[in-house]
């Protein structure tokens, strides 16, 4: 499904003379549902009395106003008898034109309609339309229904006692000639005991607006559907006037039975045959007209929008004069899809998940739940956001998005959340579904005993943790076992539970085991007190090496007690770094000791000792990397950038290790402004924004990435140079030496600048030897080769030769120093 959310903006786009007013009255700046059915008020005013002839809507396409359809039309059909439009909310049932009002038994008014309002029939209401005049030698019934039942049921009908000449319209359930589901139009020939029926060419019982069409002329009976003749036809015909109670919503008021349930408008009967034309004129694309004209009229209509970025609203007029409303309506942005929980749990998990087809210029979009804002999760083009529910039993809670377009706050419409309490209790009559049943034995003889629980603490929840309720329950009075319910009893509740349990003669015990998952399979739970005459208190010091108390210990006692593990003792060590317990001298017990920045202490003996101290020692723990795995790539990749230009600025991020939740990056100026960023939860994504560095001298890039709510960040750095000032290079260098040397002004000759290069050679070659002791026959003849192949042929320094003839060869010096190199490196491959 496609949405839009849209802002008004006034452009006054009139068309011709100011002698008529187009006004939207809605939908004006709310989400409405994108090439869905939405719900419009049109108010269109002439003067000089002309005629409406329609209402269009119109498409921005590609910079031109473009027809898209027509969503009110006057059919502009003579010979029309009645017509019902069964917008009226009270009073009588109004024919437009006058002729026969009606009486309404029941009908719920007001439901929406094909062009506004309908009446509605739920199986027991009708409308009495008395006394209509009809010729059936020619005449038409038309009207539109929306219905899903599989009854049988009478939209249009005339049934009268010793009447000839009666005529219904019916939706059939398979008993009536017709296949369940297909419209029945029939006409009783009492007088010769006959009928004739024609069925529809398929249902129209699908919940989907459809238009009837019932026609008798000369040459017989005929039916549209949709504008869409149907293939069943009767030849029956005979001249007739018929003066007769006709009924909406049953079969007549002499039997009043087959009663419709569905929507039921515009209804109109026409002395007159109507052709083809004419029915598609009222069909109207399958939206609706009317064979009326006005001058004034409001209207509310049902229609689609499926226009480009601009839309507005066109009425044409009698003298083909047209207008256009005084706004012009923007599309911002476009929704794909919207997903999210329509009812949930307190402390469960709920995501609400937006897409958007374009979302280049959208900056950020938060979730707004009960007031309160939500970050999201970007990827691609889907935001999200998941959240666990506060405790809201029993309330509908309202949220929307809040999107961000391009600087612009837009607001989707408010939806609402029903919230469905979640209890972990006693069980009762109200909640009577046991997840969980506490029975107690004695740990000697494991016979079944009456136990007390003094104090027991309960903390749940369905969905991550975040968001928990806590249930507390006491009872001093022993009982055999307690059993606890949950609702609902058929999810599964995550229970962290505390219970202090006693008995008469039995010293008291806690059962703090770690957080469990309990559902409807229900957990036996067995607890084990031990009698004074079986037990002794012993009692835990914890120390660290240097004889310091340790406090905050996790410490827990485990015996086998008929081949299970059962915890007969639990609890953390207080201030003075001691725990005490209930326990039995004759028996093993597996004691462990365990706390954060220590080496857990596990010990197994039989405790027949009252006091036992316990030396716990410390370790360091080392913080796990996360830049395991992890490959980044940077955009661009230049080490430097040009000044007033566009680059590709982005970050690419892939984890083959961790289990990332999301990585992103921010484009920042030197001075800590935020440019722009973006943010991804995919591994490998490409995240990239196109920026101009104008006349900045530096930019950087920050990125980063989340695991485990670790956050690894990076910054990137580039220099920004202005290109004014690069012409200078060491080629240009020596071109322009080059033409100073050739232009005289430093007068000098071919000898000149020959005794310049010669210098050159000697100085370096001098320099090789007797500095660093570089003696190679071959290394100095090559550094001899390059210097005068630089200054002759490079840079054209070295003047000609010529020989004696006269005749100038061009680098023969590059050509002997070239010679003389070959030579020694012949003669060092041959030594």
């Amino acid at each position: 499904m496609q949405k839009i959310l849209v802002i008004m903006i006034c452009m006054f786009l009139l068309v011709g003379t100011v002698s008529a007013e187009v006004i939207l009255n809605s939908p004006e700046n709310s989400s409405i549902v994108f090439n869905e059915y939405q719900t419009f008020n049109i108010s269109v005013n002439s003067s000089s009395g002309k005629t409406i002839n329609n209402i269009s809507l119109y498409g921005d396409f590609g910079g031109s106003w473009e027809f898209n359809k027509i969503i009110f039309s006057s059919a502009g059909i003579l010979g029309t008898k009645s017509y019902y439009t069964l917008d009226g909310t009270s009073g009588d049932v109004e024919d437009y034109f006058g002729n026969y009002n009606g009486t309404n038994v029941g009908a719920i008014r007001g439901a929406n309609g094909i062009i506004d309002k309908s009446f509605n029939f739920t199986g027991t209401e009708y409308v009495n339309i008395n006394n209509v005049i009809l010729n059936y030698t020619t005449s038409t019934f038309n009207f539109w229904i929306n219905t899903n039942t599989t009854i049988r049921g009478t939209m249009l009908g005339n049934d009268q006692t010793g009447k000839n000449d009666d005529v219904n319209f019916e939706l059939d359930d398979g008993t009536g000639g017709c296949a369940a589901g297909e419209l029945l139009f029939s006409r009783q020939d009492t007088d010769n005991g006959l009928n004739y029926e024609i069925c529809s060419d398929g249902i129209v019982n699908d919940g989907d607006w459809h238009m009837i069409s019932g026609i008798f002329n000369t040459t017989g009976m005929f039916m549209y559907v949709d504008a869409v003749i149907q293939s069943d036809t009767d030849s029956f015909w005979e001249a007739s006037t018929n003066q007769g109670l006709w009924v909406f919503g049953s079969n007549g008021l002499a039997l009043l039975n087959r009663n419709y349930t569905g929507l039921l408008d515009e209804v109109g009967i026409f002395n007159v045959s109507l052709n083809h034309t004419n029915v598609q004129n009222l069909y109207n694309e399958g939206v609706g007209s009317r064979p009326i004209s006005v001058i004034n009229t409001t209207e509310i209509f049902t229609n689609k929008i499926s226009c480009d970025t601009l839309w507005n609203i066109k009425a044409c007029y009698s003298d083909d004069s047209c207008e256009f409303a005084v706004n012009n309506y923007t599309i911002i942005y476009l929704e794909n899809n919207m997903t999210y929980d329509s009812s949930t749990y307190e402390t469960d998990t709920s995501t609400f998940q937006i897409n958007f087809t374009n979302s280049s210029l959208i900056n950020n979009v938060n979730l707004v739940y009960n007031g309160t804002d939500y970050s999201t999760t970007k990827s691609g083009n889907n935001y999200s956001k998941t959240i666990d529910i506060p405790v809201y039993g029993g309330q509908n809670i309202s949220w929307y998005w809040e999107i961000n377009y391009d600087g612009d706050i837009a607001n989707t419409n408010e939806l609402n959340q029903s919230i469905l309490s979640t209890i972990f209790t006693l069980c009762n009559a109200t909640y009577p579904t046991p997840f969980l049943n506490i029975s107690f034995q004695d740990e000697g003889n494991f016979s079944s005993i009456n136990g007390a629980i003094s104090l027991a603490e309960f903390t749940y929840y369905l969905g991550s943790g975040t968001v928990t309720k806590s249930y507390q329950y006491i009872n001093n009075t022993e009982n055999q076992q307690y059993g606890f319910c949950v609702s609902p009893d058929t999810e599964t509740l995550n229970v962290d539970s505390r219970i202090q349990y006693s008995s008469t003669n039995y010293p008291q015990r806690i059962w703090n085991p770690e957080v469990t998952e309990y559902n409807s399979t229900l957990t036996e739970q067995v607890l084990y007190l031990l009698s004074t005459s079986d037990g002794i208190y012993v009692t835990f010091q914890v120390i660290n090496s240097a004889n310091q108390v340790i406090s905050g210990v996790d410490v827990t006692a485990i015996r086998e007690i008929e081949g299970t593990d059962v915890t007969v003792g639990h609890g953390t060590t207080s201030s003075d770094g001691t725990i005490t317990f209930w326990l039995n001298p004759d028996f093993e017990h597996n004691i462990t000791f365990v706390k954060s920045g220590f080496d857990t202490y596990s010990t197994i003996f039989a405790p027949t000792q009252s006091v036992y101290t316990i030396t716990m020692g410390e370790t360091t723990t080392s913080s796990p990397s996360h830049i395991r795995g992890m490959t980044s790539r940077v955009m661009p990749t230049d080490t430097s950038l040009k000044n007033d230009t566009i680059y590709l600025f982005g970050v690419q991020v892939n984890s083959t290790y961790w289990d990332m939740t999301s990585f992103g990056f921010n484009l920042r100026l030197p001075n800590g402004t935020i440019i722009t960023g973006d943010t991804s939860a995919i591994s490998g994504d490409i995240l990239t924004i196109n920026y101009d560095v104008n006349n900045q001298t530096r930019i950087y890039l920050d990125y980063f990435w989340l695991i485990n709510s670790t956050y690894t960040n990076y910054t990137v750095a580039w220099n920004v140079y202005n290109t004014e000032y690069t012409g200078w290079s060491i080629s240009t260098f020596f071109t322009d030496l080059t033409l100073y040397i050739n232009s005289d002004i430093f007068g000098l000759d071919d000898f000149g600048r020959s005794l310049i290069i010669f210098f050159i050679l000697f100085l370096t070659i001098g320099t090789l030897t007797y500095k660093y002791g570089v003696s190679s026959p071959v290394f100095l003849a090559s550094i001899i080769f390059g210097v005068v192949f630089f200054f002759d042929v490079g840079i054209n320094l070295i003047p000609d030769i010529a020989l004696p003839n006269g005749n100038v060869i061009p680098n023969i010096l590059t050509f002997i120093a070239g010679l003389i190199l070959t030579i020694v490196i012949f003669r060092e491959v041959v030594q």
